[in-house]
């Protein structure tokens, strides 16, 4: 796995952010995860930010969620974007999302479990 993460203080900045990922990104991948991780606490510009993501990279698992504040290289930044991109070259990425006010977490933890016992392991050791 390898992990190549961006932070842009404006998403005006998001092409050359994805443009950047292109370039170092490995030829051989088996699945990429992209995570958002943002102090932006808008719905509209982050529903619009996740679907840029997707439609530059549609082979891209995307997910993420909102903070007060983002780690960058281990300095703290506030009112920016933590884009970090989890390369994979033999694995493969599923994203479940359970509403923890509509279902029972341990219920939904359950079934998480499941699901892994189900898929044979990428690696043992």
């Amino acid at each position: 796995m390898k992990l190549l993460a961006y932070n842009i203080d404006d998403l005006k900045k998001l092409d050359s952010c994805l443009e950047q990922f292109r370039f170092e990104c490995p030829e051989k991948a088996s699945a990429i995860l992209c995570m958002v991780i943002t102090s932006l606490n808008q719905p509209q510009e982050l529903a619009a930010m996740t679907a840029h993501i997707k439609k530059v990279l549609p082979e891209v698992q995307v997910c993420g969620n909102t903070t007060s504040c983002e780690i960058s290289n281990a300095r703290i930044q506030h009112h920016s974007h933590e884009i970090c991109f989890y390369v994979f070259e033999s694995s493969s990425v599923e994203l479940c999302f359970y509403d923890g006010h509509k279902e029972d977490l341990a219920m939904a933890a359950s079934a998480v479990v499941e699901r892994a016992k189900a898929d044979e392991p990428a690696a043992v050791g």
